[in-house]
């Protein structure tokens, strides 16, 4: 994960131009534009790959408030108005939250492109954060688009299969499973959406 500076930051063409929306918004002196601005002209075409949710504090957490139509796909449950802590086991959470708190600490977009190996060959994600601010000093919500890597994993139930034929990442056939999570976590990695 990294904090974008420039459009050259994000490997994407379609996020490279939603980020570029992102920082031509109004900001009125502001580090961060207001919520008001997240409207559908905002999010435009890839609408539907976005989710918007907000930060919580003491203890952090983010709740999703809305989930466009491609990303609700991605997940085998209903997380709108739910929070991260409900949906993601500790050890996926912990990557997911520092990649929220990387947003708020440095008011700023993140980026990251993460995915794994199985038996139908690689497959992940690509994401940006992006933050918005209601009095312009910390962070007030969240619009978060994710995209699939590749055409092959467009749905919760098409990921659940992949890794279920892939003996290195089930659980069930692997007893080495825990291990292979946190290789991965160090070599960059991991099996998740933010």
């Amino acid at each position: 994960m990294k904090v974008i500076e420039s459009t050259d930051d994000v490997a994407n063409e379609d996020l490279g131009r939603f980020y570029a929306r992102w920082k031509n918004l109004s900001r009125q002196g502001r580090a961060l534009p207001h919520p008001e601005q997240v409207t559908g002209a905002f999010l435009g075409d890839i609408c539907g790959y976005c989710k918007v949710s907000k930060p919580l504090s003491d203890p952090f957490d983010v709740e999703y408030l809305y989930l466009g139509p491609a990303v609700k796909k991605l997940y085998s449950n209903p997380i709108e108005n739910v929070r991260l802590s409900a949906i993601f086991d500790p050890w996926i959470r912990k990557i997911v939250t520092q990649t929220y708190q990387l947003s708020i600490d440095e008011k700023a977009a993140v980026y990251d492109k993460k995915g794994i190996s199985t038996i139908i060959g690689s497959i992940g994600y690509e994401y940006l954060i992006l933050p918005f601010s209601n009095a312009g000093d910390g962070v007030d919500l969240f619009v978060t688009c994710v995209f699939p890597l590749g055409e092959k994993i467009e749905t919760s139930a098409a990921w659940e299969e992949a890794v279920a034929n892939t003996p290195w990442l089930n659980a069930q056939k692997n007893t080495q499973y825990m291990e292979l999570k946190k290789i991965a976590y160090v070599s960059g990695f991991s099996m998740f959406i933010l």
